[in-house]
């Protein structure tokens, strides 16, 4: 199974977990071409897409993903929001209530996001074992350290170290979105032998990515894989898995 990134930051976010017969998406903030691009137009692969909340860099080409036939999953409030604001109907699912999506097992669960209803996700494929997706999130409430995760896609906006509180919407950065200093600490709390790989999320200004790359490295394994979620980059998700 591979994780392909077709966008990641404010410009919009999008990607795909993309195996054999089937891929699931994350995130409707890049046009539905770049999407049926990175999978070299087998749209029919597609089982389904995950939204995390309602701003635009997430969700603004909705109608474009709506087009194309399958379901989209969110939390309720973004579920409204979207019926209001685009007109489009996407499924609301309760938090910590798997759903199955294709052979993919989906597990939403809210993280803080600045007073916005936003969910993080924990994914689960026989492909590539579980996946948990963290993104726009201030902290994460939840341990995931007795699942054993395989991979983690988490967020890495800012450092705070390095953010000046005159930076504009200095505000939301540090209600709305994940510091360097966070998600250490979210790998930290997450990290085990399971630990395949970590691919760092929606950069922003007032970051220092090789650096919080270098540092996720000191606090995993040798064997496990750190990258940056760059537009374009293709990361290997394997692991094999079977249900406990």
């Amino acid at each position: 199974m591979v994780l392909k990134v077709v966008g990641s930051g404010s410009s919009g976010n999008g990607y795909i977990i993309e195996g054999e017969n089937e891929a699931l998406l994350i995130e409707a903030g890049c046009k539905a071409i770049d999407v049926k691009k990175a999978l070299g137009f087998q749209i029919s692969k597609v089982v389904g897409m995950l939204i995390s909340h309602q701003h635009g860099d997430h969700c603004k080409y909705i109608g474009q993903y709506m087009d194309l036939g399958f379901p989209i999953y969110t939390n309720d409030e973004t579920q409204k929001f979207i019926k209001d604001i685009y007109g489009e109907v996407a499924k609301g699912i309760r938090e910590l209530k798997p759903i199955i999506i294709g052979r993919f097992s989906v597990t939403p669960f809210y993280v803080p996001h600045n007073e916005i209803a936003n969910f993080g996700y924990l994914i689960k494929h026989e492909e590539m074992g579980k996946l948990l997706f963290l993104t726009d999130l201030e902290l994460c409430p939840y341990s995931f350290k007795g699942v054993g995760i395989n991979h983690l896609v988490i967020e890495n906006n800012y450092d705070a170290e390095l953010i000046d509180p005159s930076f504009p919407n200095y505000k939301h950065k540090i209600l709305g979105h994940c510091s360097t200093q966070t998600m250490l600490g979210i790998v930290e709390e997450n990290r085990s032998d399971a630990l395949q790989s970590v691919v760092l999320c929606h950069l922003g200004e007032g970051s220092n990515p090789y650096d919080a790359v270098k540092q996720v490295k000191e606090k995993v394994s040798s064997s496990c894989l750190v990258e940056l979620a760059t537009k374009g980059k293709e990361i290997k998700l394997e692991k094999d898995w079977k249900e406990e």
